[in-house]
């Protein structure tokens, strides 16, 4: 899902991968890991993903893709329940292979065994591999939080959306929903202040409390800015496999060429329809 990860930590995560870090570097990510159960989720997804495709090249082709909705279905499949309980399944054969060789039982057992692995990895392969876009796909494939746009500055006297920002930027999300909730509508950036709090819920996955906010978002009168609310209030929609509602909102988007992400959201609505 959306991820409280930043930029910085994933190209990390990637250079990692690629055996591109020197071993100071290689150490301390290793500690992050260690340190974060979200990125070493994030890093055994990665791998497994990497290796279902078999080939560095062929993963390549979804990483370097400038939509990519395919490699977001991957990785929402390789999270899905369905999938974990195969791949559970499959290391389960693995595991009474090596227990059979341990005690030394006939070969028959073993190549039962690798049969059976065979299936089960074929199966697997088909499953995840279909590439059509589940609705959260389509959700993970979009969310960017970092285009919010940062008003801190170096050496500026810490104001309540300063404080709130900052802690956004920490992943420090509870803290931050407290700062923002306290802004203003008289605050010039009260419409900056909307867009971080419903950001903060998403990452809190208080689902409804975001759509919420990104609805009144819409509503705030702040022409440049109030497009924003129905782009954001559609990827909580896709995130909660809510198709009419995301729709709805898309059409809503469209009607005005100036609006926020218009050709994006014209290609996600003709892709959902």
């Amino acid at each position: 899902m959306a991820s409280r990860l930043t930029e910085e930590l994933l190209a990390e995560m990637h250079r990692y991968l690629n055996d591109d870090l020197n071993e100071l570097e290689r150490r301390r990510f290793e500690q992050k890991i260690a340190q974060n159960s979200e990125l070493k989720r994030e890093l055994t997804l990665e791998k497994e993903l990497r290796e279902a495709l078999n080939a560095q090249s062929d993963y390549d082709i979804f990483q370097n893709n400038p939509n990519n909705e395919e490699l977001a279905t991957l990785k929402s499949k390789l999270r899905s329940d369905e999938y974990q309980q195969l791949s559970n399944t499959i290391k389960a054969v693995g595991d009474s292979y090596l227990e059979e060789e341990a005690n030394k039982k006939p070969r028959k057992n073993y190549l039962k065994y690798v049969m059976v692995a065979a299936v089960l990895i074929f199966c697997c392969s088909i499953y995840f591999l279909q590439v059509n876009p589940s609705l959260n796909s389509y959700y993970e494939a979009n969310v960017n939080w970092n285009e919010l746009p940062s008003f801190v500055e170096k050496g500026q006297q810490e104001d309540l959306f300063s404080q709130g920002e900052l802690a956004f930027r920490a992943s420090n999300y509870e803290e931050a929903v407290a700062k923002f909730s306290q802004i203003e509508t008289s605050n010039e950036l009260y419409v900056f202040s909307l867009q971080y709090l419903g950001a903060s819920y998403d990452q809190l996955d208080r689902n409804e409390e975001a759509i919420a906010i990104f609805q009144q978002l819409t509503t705030s009168g702040n022409s440049a800015e109030h497009s924003k609310g129905y782009w954001y209030e559609t990827l909580l929609h896709l995130k909660m496999n809510n198709k009419e509602k995301a729709i709805n909102t898309l059409e809503n988007l469209i009607k005005d060429p100036k609006n926020f992400n218009y050709e994006k959201a014209k290609n996600l609505l003709e892709k959902l329809r």
